[in-house]
């Protein structure tokens, strides 16, 4: 399937949230910027978010996203520590919503391990 047209899935975008970890603000690739990465990363978040049934998922997944634009504004804005901090905030959201999505966890359980950071 064509990636224009390929649904995104959990591990596209823990691909798009690592690169941006690794390498924003300064990609390696001309063809790569940071916001074009993070709109990439916006699109998938969107994409996932609209095939979601669980609310508790679909909750995470949405905090996920904003983390990740929080952490767009704060690179553009040549904060490269904080923004990198909400960066892995997006991930570990985006980790707990991925082990709800498995049923490793209860709903419950994944609020409070996020909501004790």
């Amino acid at each position: 399937m064509p990636a224009s047209t390929r649904k995104s899935n959990f591990s596209d975008i823990q691909g798009i949230i690592a690169s941006i970890l690794v390498f924003a603000p300064n990609f390696p690739s001309r063809n790569v910027t940071l916001d074009g990465k993070f709109e990439q990363l916006d699109t998938a978040l969107g994409e996932l978010a609209a095939r979601v049934s669980n609310p508790a998922v679909l909750e995470l997944l949405e905090q996920c996203r904003s983390e990740s634009r929080s952490s767009h504004l704060l690179f553009k804005a040549g904060k490269e520590v904080e923004a990198r901090k909400q960066i892995r905030k997006a991930d570990d959201v985006f980790t707990q919503a991925g082990k709800l999505r498995k049923g490793n966890a209860s709903a419950e359980r994944v609020k409070e391990d996020y909501q004790d950071d």
